[in-house]
C-alpha cells in the first residue's frame, strides 16, 4: 500500500467507528444495551485495526524477504562481474606481456641485423679504402717514373 492509501484506509476505520457510535448514541436504546452495542462495535474496530496490523506485518515480512532476495542477487552479480574483470584482466595482462616480449626480441634482432649491416659496409668501406690507396700508391710509382724518366 501506498502512504495516500494507507491514510484513506485509516481515515475510513475511523471515520466508521465515529459514524456507528454517534449512530448508536443517538438510537433510541436503553443504557445498558447501549453500552453493550458500542461494546460490540469497539471490539469490531479493534478486530479490524488487529487484521490490518497483521496485514501490515505479513507485507513488511514481505517486503523484507524481497529486499534480502535482491540484495543477495546484486551481490551475486557483483562477485561474477568482479570475477569476469579480473579474468580478463589477467588475460590482458598476459597478452600485454607477450606482446612486449615480441616486441623485445623483434628490436633485438634488427639491432643484430644492422650491427651485422655495420659490420659488412665497415669492411667494404677498409678493402676499398686498401683498394683505393693501392691504385694511388700505383699511381704515385707510375708518376715517379715518368718524372724519372724526363
Amino acid at each position: 500500500m501506498t502512504k495516500n492509501n494507507g491514510g484513506f484506509v485509516l481515515g475510513a476505520i475511523i471515520g466508521g467507528a465515529a459514524a456507528a457510535i454517534t449512530a448508536l448514541l443517538f438510537a433510541p436504546k436503553p443504557g445498558k444495551e447501549l453500552r453493550e452495542d458500542i461494546s460490540d462495535e469497539i471490539n469490531n474496530l479493534m478486530d479490524t485495526a488487529r487484521d490490518y496490523a497483521d496485514i501490515a506485518v505479513e507485507k513488511g515480512n514481505e517486503f523484507m524477504d524481497v529486499a534480502k532476495e535482491t540484495t543477495e542477487d546484486i551481490k551475486i552479480n557483483l562477485k561474477d562481474t568482479t570475477e569476469s574483470l579480473k579474468t580478463q584482466f589477467t588475460e590482458t595482462s598476459k597478452h600485454v606481456g607477450e606482446d612486449l616480449k615480441k616486441a623485445k626480441d623483434d628490436i633485438k634482432e634488427k639491432a643484430t641485423d644492422v650491427k651485422e649491416f655495420a659490420s659488412v659496409i665497415a669492411e667494404e668501406t677498409k678493402e676499398e679504402a686498401a683498394a683505393v690507396a693501392a691504385e694511388k700508391k700505383e699511381a704515385a710509382e707510375e708518376f715517379k717514373d715518368i718524372v724519372e724518366d724526363i
